[in-house]
């Protein structure tokens, strides 16, 4: 049983078509260095793309 479930949500939890998304990319790992989370790639919000990768990358 996930988060989802004990909420008693079935919009999030998962990414998949017709659920709620958020989520962010990064560049390497940020459990190796956690200042990685202020420099996200792409940004995902309520299912809604808010920042892709800039050109050429």
């Amino acid at each position: 049983m996930g988060a989802a479930d004990l909420l008693g949500r079935d919009d999030i939890g998962t990414l998949a078509p017709g659920k709620t998304a958020d989520i962010i990319a990064v560049a390497g790992s940020p459990l190796q260095d956690v200042t990685r989370l202020e420099h996200a790639e792409f940004v995902m919000h309520r299912g809604t793309v808010a920042k892709t990768p800039a050109a050429g990358i």
